[in-house]
């Protein structure tokens, strides 16, 4: 791998594969939201996650402990 790393088509390739990535992370994170946002509780923290995650460059494991211990603590029913 490290013999063809330079070549044309190995740039090629990596860079045709960011967007079909981008674009598989963005449709599981909407089918994932589409799922769980059953109130509107649930609605306004998922909104809010997003608004962060798009906002600052806080670690997402964060906003997903936070999520889930709003659930645990039965602010999402």
């Amino acid at each position: 791998m490290h013999r063809i790393q330079e070549a044309h088509w190995q740039r090629v390739l990596r860079s045709a594969l960011i967007p079909v990535t981008t674009g598989l992370i963005i449709a599981s994170g909407i089918v994932m939201a589409e799922a769980a946002d059953v109130t509107w509780g649930a609605i306004a923290v998922t909104a809010t996650a997003a608004v962060v995650m798009l906002t600052t460059r806080l670690n997402p494991l964060w906003l997903l402990a936070a999520g889930g211990a709003l659930g645990g603590l039965g602010f999402l029913v």
